[in-house]
């Protein structure tokens, strides 16, 4: 039998510390343990030494042209394929959406993300739990009229 009380663990890779402090307050509220990182090589490593539920990773992370996102998928599916990933950007294309699902992300997602959405991805994918009050530890299920349209597959 599962714990279903155990804590989830997500791994956030992204270069702008704004994004990295905005998941911190995002997650706060919800029994999570959240690591995150700055870079491919810190991403790498702590994808080897430590067992997490999700891996969420911007597909740039030194600039533009760069694709560490992919490399951290690939890296997942060899070393932890169990692990979920959500691949995020603000320079989508769809040779790179047909990318990152060839190599197995469970979403992909093209910024900005609502934060509405953004719960409803992974409270569906079994990460998080949502409550109709903020207080109790979820989300707001209001819908937001000016929430982003967002590319999004399973």
């Amino acid at each position: 039998m599962t714990d279903t009380t155990a804590k989830k663990r997500i791994l956030i890779v992204d270069d702008e510390p704004a994004i990295l402090f905005a998941f911190r307050m995002l997650f706060r509220r919800q029994p999570l343990i959240i690591d995150e990182c700055d870079t491919l090589e810190k991403a790498l490593k702590l994808i080897d030494v430590s067992s997490y539920d999700m891996v969420i990773a911007d597909l740039r992370l030194t600039g533009e042209g760069s694709e560490e996102g992919l490399e951290i998928l690939r890296h997942i599916r060899e070393k932890k394929p169990e692990t979920l990933a959500i691949i995020m950007t603000g320079c989508g294309s769809v040779s790179v959406q047909q990318e990152v699902r060839n190599l197995g992300a469970a979403i992909y997602l093209e910024k900005p993300v609502g934060v509405d959405i953004l719960f409803n991805v992974l409270e569906q994918l079994g990460v998080v739990r949502t409550d109709e009050t903020p207080a109790a530890g979820g989300v707001n299920r209001t819908p937001s009229p000016a929430a982003p349209a967002l590319r999004l597959h399973s």
